[in-house]
């Protein structure tokens, strides 16, 4: 069989063309195939926001493989060949981050299978030594996956990466760990692909569900358990862009989460967020349909933020995604982790109903945590593993 792998370019507008939508579909059969259902998996707008609006600390290249011969008009920068983002066709543009495109060329028509994709995404700011490579598949069409990382590796080498991650679901099981973990996972043909390929497993989490809405009873209870111990703060919320009074205490606290998240192998944590990195990535979550939800600690005395959690709402779905929880050092033993949590999740189910599921992922050494979300009622549904390896170019 005649494999094609070719590059999706930047939509002219956030419309998704034929490429991003296969895409989207092929990313939910893969996901739905190893975890049950795709819920958490981008919708084709989304993806398509996410090539127009990349931001300036990362880049993201698409990468599809699909089956046989396709004639394309234009080749990307690194030689492959484009297949429009939008509908309109293809944008050619003097650099990734550029704006206005310099042309559009239509695209020529095809109907091919789409069998298998990768996303590489290469830091921009932190991390310029190193990358992230994300592959997708049907069982069935596992051999696409060589030829994908035949074509990432060459991109990586073009950029100068040579530390290399990725992540993959797992069902739980007990056919593999990470030596900084006790919790281990099965197998799948995408893990399977990655040891061959001579990535290495460094860390696991545990992937874990909440069903919505959670008893306000529940959370009485365990709001005043903790807030006995809890005296002198004070909890603050709000939705979409950070409020202009709280934007310098939020890249504190965020700051301080990449520096404290477990991590263990090639790649570290290294970021550095300011007012204008923090309002410019706010404002392209707009743009992509990200809403987020986010409640703060405040230490009355003071009037520093000194804890936070927030929840990413996407557009047309209902799940919603429990990302950063923080309590800075000096702050901890007064159960702030779990007042955030319960605040957020108070206001998450006054103001958005329509989500019925919350998720989050935890490391399988982040024992304060996973007490924390197992004290809330979060169930195991499945593991992810972390992947790296160290390339010779």
């Amino acid at each position: 069989m005649v494999i094609t792998i070719v590059q999706i370019s930047k939509p002219i507008k956030p419309v998704p063309g034929r490429a991003v939508t296969r895409l989207s579909e092929l990313v939910a059969a893969a996901t739905e195939e190893i975890c049950g259902d795709s819920l958490i998996v981008s919708t084709p707008e989304r993806y398509a926001s996410f090539l127009l609006t990349p931001g300036k600390t990362h880049k993201i290249v698409y990468l599809l493989a699909v089956e046989g011969e396709l004639s394309a008009r234009v080749t990307s920068a690194y030689g492959f060949p484009l297949v429009a983002g939008s509908p309109d066709g293809v944008a050619l543009w003097e650099n990734w981050l550029s704006k206005h495109p310099t042309s559009i060329t239509p695209e020529a028509p095809w109907d091919n299978r789409v069998l298998g994709s990768c996303e590489v995404t290469v830091p921009m700011k932190e991390n310029l030594d190193s990358a992230y490579v994300d592959f997708q598949s049907l069982e069935q069409d596992a051999d696409v996956l060589a030829p994908l990382w035949e074509v990432a590796q060459h991109i990586l080498q073009v950029e100068g990466r040579t530390k290399v991650g990725s992540w993959t679901d797992n069902p739980l099981g007990d056919e593999l760990s990470a030596p900084s973990s006790t919790l281990s996972f099965n197998h799948t043909h995408i893990s399977h692909f990655l040891a061959d390929a001579g990535f290495e497993v460094n860390q696991n989490e545990q992937c874990i569900r909440l069903d919505l809405p959670v008893a306000e009873e529940t959370l009485n209870s365990k709001e005043a358990e903790a807030k006995q111990k809890a005296e002198g703060y004070r909890f603050i919320s709000w939705e979409g862009p950070t409020p202009p009074q709280y934007l310098e205490k939020y890249v504190n606290l965020i700051n301080a989460f990449h520096a404290d998240i477990p991590t263990v192998g090639l790649i570290s944590n290294e970021m550095e967020v300011d007012v204008g990195r923090l309002t410019l990535a706010e404002s392209n979550d707009v743009k992509r349909g990200t809403l987020q939800v986010v409640t703060a600690a405040e230490h009355i005395e003071t009037g520093d933020l000194v804890g936070y959690t927030k929840y990413d709402l996407y557009r047309d779905s209902v799940m919603a995604v429990q990302e950063d929880t923080l309590v800075l050092k000096d702050h901890r033993g007064h159960r702030l982790g779990l007042l955030v949590k319960i605040e957020n999740l108070r206001y998450l189910q006054e103001h958005y109903r329509d989500r019925t599921i919350a998720q989050t992922w935890n490391a399988g050494e982040n024992d304060w945590m996973i007490a924390i979300n197992g004290q809330l009622g979060y169930q195991p549904y499945i593991a992810s593993g972390q992947w790296q390896i160290e390339l010779k170019h």
